[in-house]
């Protein structure tokens, strides 16, 4: 049996592509919402360390994180993990034997990537609706293309005696394209 532990990421926490990996500086957040967010992460990391997981036998999944070398994934968990708690886990898992896999298609990435920077760089409020209707057209085939890909990702990797942790928005639903052999277990 493989086992996969999803962390479903609340939207208020704001855009899952790597820091690392951002062009487009993300607006500063209100003090609430960072003590909202650390309560978040806070919470996910003792659930995790609650599992008594054996670290050698786990895959790490991260939406957002491309398929890529090895030291190219290593260098943006490690520059990522500088500016985001969701790394910072993943990057204890690692200290800890996990194991880290490129999880998202770079080409859908750099789609959604490039939505997200248009958006905060528009000069005024009609540039981003404009922008904002543009990525609504597509949305929905953006989301089900890279739904497909990270399940698939995870159907590839995933051994038998394994457990796989996860970390997607809540918006996103792989359980469907997930082989029947997967047993999934939602935080």
């Amino acid at each position: 049996m493989k086992n996969l532990i999803i962390i479903k990421i609340p939207s208020f926490i704001g855009p899952n592509i790597a820091p690392a990996l951002q062009q487009s500086r993300i607006p500063k957040l209100e003090r609430k919402e960072e003590r909202e967010i650390q309560r978040f992460w806070y919470e996910i990391e003792q659930k995790i360390e609650a599992s008594n997981l054996d670290w050698s036998m786990v895959r790490i999944y991260q939406e957002g994180l491309p398929l890529a070398r090895p030291e190219l994934i290593t260098e943006i968990v490690d520059k990522s993990s500088e500016q985001s708690e969701n790394y910072q886990i993943i990057k204890k898992l690692i200290s800890k034997g996990a194991r880290v896999e490129g999880t998202e298609d770079p080409s859908l990435l750099l789609v959604e990537q490039g939505f997200l920077k248009e958006f905060i760089e528009a000069k005024n409020e009609e540039e981003r609706k404009k922008v904002a209707e543009e990525y609504k057209g597509i949305k929905a085939d953006l989301r089900n293309r890279r739904n497909s890909f990270i399940a698939e990702r995870i159907n590839i990797t995933l051994l038998k005696g394994e457990t796989g942790i996860l970390f997607v928005r809540a918006h996103h639903n792989i359980d469907p394209k997930l082989q029947k052999d997967i047993a999934v277990k939602i935080l």
